[in-house]
Parts: structure tokens; C-alpha cells; sequence
């Protein structure tokens, strides 16, 4: 959309069209899907955040602030998703594992607390909601790997 709130179909049509082809950079599909995802964010916010993901763990692994911003960016789009979306609560917890274990690299406890409640929280109500098979977004049943967790 342009600073007006119209839609650059020209835009809409390169990104639809860049997508289409092969071989395109994670940056440049990530871009795509930015551009895709104000006019069609049910479609594209979830792939926005998949690629987010996958960005910072092919390029910034080690990183440890690049890779965060990625994935704040990532859990960002993640929460644009509405609640019912079947796949939001597990890319959410995805998201907020990796924020999580990023803070604690970058010596911020504090802010990795605050991650894991609300990964905690998520998790939890994804679960009493059916939406998760685990509190822990494993998306096993508990039974398969027997009583004893084996």
C-alpha cells in the first residue's frame, strides 16, 4: 500500500509474479510476502513469518542481535494472524522459543523471562483450546511415545 492506503497493484503483481518464478533469494521472497500480506494477510503473514525464520537461521546463526530482530520480526507477523488461524499458536511458539534462547545468549534474562511466559501462555491456551496437541506445542499425541515417555 502506498502512503494514501491504496493498493500498488503494480507491486502486488511484480511480488505474485517473483514468487512464481524459481531460484529467487530468501530476501527477495521475504519481500514478496511483506508486500502480499497487507493485501492477503491470512495467505501470506504465516509465510512471511516461515521465511523470517528460516532467514535468521541460514544467515544469522550466531548473530545473535541480527538473528533476534529477524525473529522479532518474525513473531510480529505471527501475531497480525488471527487467533484462528490453524497454524498461528505453533509458529508463534517457534518464534518465541528462538527469542527466547536468543535473549538468554545476549545475557538479557529479563527479557527471555518475559518471552517464556508468553510462550508459556500461548502454549497453554492453544492447548485448551484444541488448537495444540501439547502444552509445549509438540504436536504428538502424549500417548506415542508410550507411559513411560519413552
Amino acid at each position: 500500500m502506498n502512503q494514501h492506503g491504496n493498493v500498488d497493484r503494480d507491486a502486488v503483481l511484480r511480488a505474485q509474479v517473483l514468487l512464481l518464478g524459481t531460484g529467487i533469494g530468501i530476501h527477495q521472497e521475504i519481500a514478496a510476502y511483506r508486500i502480499l500480506a497487507e493485501i492477503s494477510p491470512l495467505t501470506y503473514l504465516a509465510r512471511l513469518a516461515r521465511a523470517l525464520l528460516t532467514l535468521g537461521q541460514e544467515q544469522f546463526s550466531g548473530k545473535h542481535e541480527a538473528h533476534l530482530t529477524v525473529v522479532l520480526d518474525a513473531a510480529g507477523a505471527v501475531r497480525r494472524l488471527a487467533a484462528s488461524e490453524p497454524h498461528r499458536d505453533q509458529l508463534l511458539i517457534d518464534a518465541l522459543a528462538e527469542q527466547q534462547r536468543l535473549l538468554e545468549a545476549l545475557g538479557r534474562s529479563d527479557d527471555a523471562a518475559v518471552a517464556r511466559q508468553e510462550l508459556s501462555e500461548v502454549g497453554r491456551l492453544g492447548f485448551a483450546a484444541g488448537r495444540l496437541v501439547s502444552p509445549t506445542g509438540d504436536p504428538r499425541p502424549f500417548g506415542r511415545r508410550g507411559a513411560a515417555g519413552r
